[in-house]
């Protein structure tokens, strides 16, 4: 039996994580979902061994440690640079998108304003994401 694709975001916006679990509940999507509001918690959980998901979505702004710098953590990891990882962000700042190709991000998502815009972005991301071949991950 395949397993669930794995999808994880960081985001220090609760009501935003629980916005993109919701949008994930949606039938047919054969994803395990998890969030965390900290870069600096998963960055350490990774190096002690966690399970990787099988794609990463990271906000912008946050404290303590911005999406750029999670980013650029994972690019200069050997064991993680492989990793897909997408930012997913309010901005459509051009220095912005820029700045997450420069550390190699996977793709650049603008969160839409509506809920339904919000759930056929995931959605769409997911069935690309799962046909896509991928590092194998246990």
């Amino acid at each position: 039996m395949k397993r669930p694709f794995r999808l994880m975001l960081i985001d220090d916006n609760y009501a935003d994580c629980l916005l993109a679990e919701e949008a994930l509940n949606y039938p047919g999507l054969d994803c395990e979902f998890t969030f965390s509001e900290s870069g600096p918690a998963v960055l350490a959980s990774f190096k002690a061994g966690a399970r990787l998901p099988d794609l990463l979505l990271l906000d912008i702004n946050m404290p303590e440690m911005n999406g750029f710098e999670v980013l650029r953590a994972i690019k200069m990891t050997s064991e993680l640079r492989h990793l897909p990882v997408g930012m997913l962000s309010t901005s459509r700042r051009p220095e912005d998108i820029t700045e997450a190709y420069d550390l190699q991000a996977n793709f650049y998502l603008v969160k839409p304003v509506e809920f339904s815009g919000f759930q056929r972005q995931l959605s769409g991301l997911l069935s690309f994401w799962q046909s896509a071949l991928l590092v194998a991950s246990p």
